[in-house]
């Protein structure tokens, strides 16, 4: 493809949540136990929303379920992914979105890379040849910031890891001569050392972007085997496939957590000190379980 850089509508209203085969805790666990050196991790995933603990708040105590915060559980991914929406999402109000292909502000863009056989391999490059763009005077000029989300997928025994982004921008080049790439396509081809697909989309709205990018984080679950979910879960384990830099750098909200009826705070309580002060039976849960 000569000239790889494109402008599309994008659908950027899509769900968090995108499923076509979601695997039982039961089912991923078992697989997680294969690897060595996961067992701990494994017993999470199983056990997950089925051991009670309890925090008191104003309302009195509250009951919920323990769940184990791993991106590859069904239950928690799109909890992941709406927490990490809550955290952005009013921080990121306060840049403005580009209204024009001219106008500087948000926009869209998906970065990708040649296959890789090893997903170790993959997220390693893509890293390395997103620090390289940024040393490019083309980057520096052109953009100021932004949020990424890496995206893993697999298909004819190739791991494919690739970034979707939210930047903070000034007008990209997308015009090009018959025959040659646009100046921005260049520019990664450069860095990438090849065949790469860049595309620049709109954005409509600062939830709509925040949508998009993130429903990659549980979109990936669906579209492994039960087999590369576990090489998945092993080669991100406590890596970020969420990230920030520049303009957008560390662009948090810290959300407390408090109780949504009495607006106190959440204070964690051992479950054998309420069974010595007899509560066992005595718990006052007007919320619903699993969601303090």
């Amino acid at each position: 493809m000569i000239n790889n850089l494109s402008i599309n509508k994008s659908s950027e209203g899509a769900p968090l949540l995108v499923n076509k085969r979601v695997y039982t805790n039961k089912e991923i666990s078992n697989e997680i136990r294969k690897l060595e050196g996961f067992e701990y991790q494994a017993n999470n995933i199983e056990t997950c929303g089925t051991v009670e603990i309890y925090y008191r708040c104003g309302c009195g105590i509250i009951e919920i379920f323990r769940t184990c915060k791993y991106r590859i559980c069904p239950h928690c991914s799109p909890r992941r992914s709406n927490t990490i929406h809550r955290t952005y999402f009013n921080p990121l109000k306060k840049h403005k979105i580009a209204r024009s292909v001219f106008d500087s502000g948000l926009r869209l863009v998906t970065l990708t890379q040649r296959s890789k056989d090893s997903l170790l391999d993959g997220i390693i490059s893509l890293h390395k040849y997103l620090k390289k763009l940024k040393e490019r005077k083309y980057f520096k000029n052109f953009i100021f910031g932004g949020i990424g989300v890496i995206e893993v997928t697999k298909s004819n025994n190739k791991w494919h890891v690739h970034m979707h982004l939210i930047v903070d921008s000034r007008y990209l080049d997308m015009k090009h001569k018959p025959g040659e790439d646009s100046k921005f396509v260049k520019e990664w081809k450069k860095v990438t050392g090849g065949d790469c697909i860049v595309y620049v989309n709109r954005v409509y709205s600062h939830k709509g972007a925040l949508n998009y990018v993130l429903k990659y984080i549980t979109k990936t679950n669906s579209n492994l085997t039960l087999e590369d979910t576990s090489i998945y879960f092993k080669e991100t384990f406590r890596k970020r496939l969420v990230f920030t830099f520049g303009s957008l750098y560390n662009i948090i909200e810290k959300i407390e957590k408090v109780c949504r009826v009495c607006h106190e705070k959440f204070s964690y309580i051992d479950s054998s000190h309420i069974t010595e002060l007899g509560w066992e039976y005595k718990i006052i849960n007007p919320h619903k379980k699993g969601d303090p």
